[in-house]
């Protein structure tokens, strides 16, 4: 069987989560089974340490990927034209691929991302399957919920029907769609008109992301995420000016070790003895061992937040919200995970955490046996490949 994978970028050596660890894993991880051929742009050069460790399948980097201003961003949603549509169309992708497709007999093609589904015909003899990862109209209603300004509300509602009618036209024109989220792909099915849409997590590196030995630490609450992603930045706005403050009034030697890049000037606010914002890190595992307790207060997103599973695999408690534990399916609300929405309930289950430690080393174990059992990515790329062959099979 040969495939055709059509992504945005490969990963750089600076992140191997989220849509980066789908290709840093999944690739390879496919190409052990079956042929596999990738197109992607380049990324700066930014690639050349995951082309050195990885030959055993054809990579094809095409330059010149678009780079939108905010204006024409404005008017293509004025448009009701998603300007993702237009911002990762090329001529030169368009016809590397059209060149792939003609000198190879593909039995599927695997569009990572929506709006790759518009480089391949609905005509051929091959399977699509596309996999948008998260549920783009939920995330953007639910942005639309969090803001209290008007005109955002406005700019918003006119994106989520762009995209709506975007996805509606991909998702009737593939074969199969695939989210990471159950949460997002109820969303997206709402109206129960596709038979078409499944889920297949994200899986995460356990054997790298193995707890470091800890020392006996002073109250450490840690974060994870990059803050170029707004719903980060609403959660730690949230949690340093609401529910840090209920958790320092009852234990006043609490830390915060808010680590990921990006961090804007409206929390670089909250810098202080008791906060520390550490910056990108290459490795997460020393800085999350100072963590006695690992906390996720995202209040909008979507789809399936890594920083969730990379806690468990390094033996970390986590109190988080409802959002954040979503398309983390098998686990309770008290226990292994805390899962609070409220800051008074979050900042209690967090010094109740922070009391009990014989609790925290039960909890941390558990959390690893979980992840490992259900999300390791050799489990998730078995999962792709079943599916790839069934299709493979179906389309002959």
């Amino acid at each position: 069987m040969r495939i055709l994978f059509l992504t945005d970028r490969l990963p750089c050596q600076e992140d191997k989560s989220g849509a980066d660890g789908i290709n840093e894993y999944l690739i390879p991880g496919l190409a052990e089974s079956v042929t596999v051929d990738v197109v992607a742009y380049e990324f700066g050069g930014r690639e050349t340490d995951y082309l050195a460790r990885n030959r055993n399948f054809h990579v094809s980097l095409v330059k010149g990927k678009r780079r939108l201003s905010p204006i024409i961003k404005l008017l293509l949603t004025l448009l009701l034209v998603p300007y993702e549509a237009v911002e990762f169309y090329t001529r030169r992708y368009k016809e590397t691929v059209f060149e792939l497709m003609r000198r190879n007999a593909y039995q599927v093609i695997y569009c990572d991302l929506l709006f790759f589904r518009q480089f391949v015909s609905t005509e051929g003899e091959y399977k699509v399957v596309v996999a948008p990862h998260d549920c783009l109209t939920m995330l953007t209603r639910r942005m639309a919920r969090a803001t209290k300004s008007y005109m955002r509300r406005v700019y918003l509602a006119l994106r989520y029907l762009a995209l709506a009618r975007y996805e509606n036209k991909i998702f009737t024109s593939s074969d199969k769609v695939l989210f990471v989220s159950s949460v997002d792909e109820a969303f997206s099915n709402r109206g129960g008109s596709f038979t078409n849409l499944m889920t297949i997590p994200l899986g995460i590196d356990v054997d790298h992301l193995v707890p470091c030995p800890r020392t006996e630490n002073a109250c450490v609450l840690g974060f994870v995420g990059n803050f170029s992603y707004k719903p980060n930045v609403d959660a730690m706005v949230y949690f340093l000016g609401e529910i840090l403050p209920l958790v320092t009034s009852q234990q006043a030697d609490v830390r915060m070790l808010v680590v990921g890049g990006n961090v804007p000037p409206e929390l670089l606010r909250f810098e202080s003895r008791a906060v520390t914002f550490t910056g990108f890190v290459p490795d997460l595992r020393e800085s999350l061992s100072l963590v006695d307790v690992f906390v996720s207060p995202l209040r909008f997103g979507s789809g399936m937040k890594t920083k969730m599973l990379t806690a468990m695999s390094l033996e970390l408690p986590i109190v988080c919200t409802s959002c954040s534990r979503e398309g983390i399916d098998g686990l309770g609300t008290d226990g292994p995970l805390f899962v609070r929405d409220g800051a008074r309930e979050f900042a209690e289950a967090i010094l109740h955490l922070l009391r009990d430690k014989s609790l925290r080393l039960s909890i941390g174990q558990n959390m690893r046996e979980f992840v490992v059992e259900r999300y390791s990515w050799q489990r998730i790329i078995e999962r792709h490949t079943s599916l790839l062959m069934s299709l493979a099979e179906d389309g002959k």
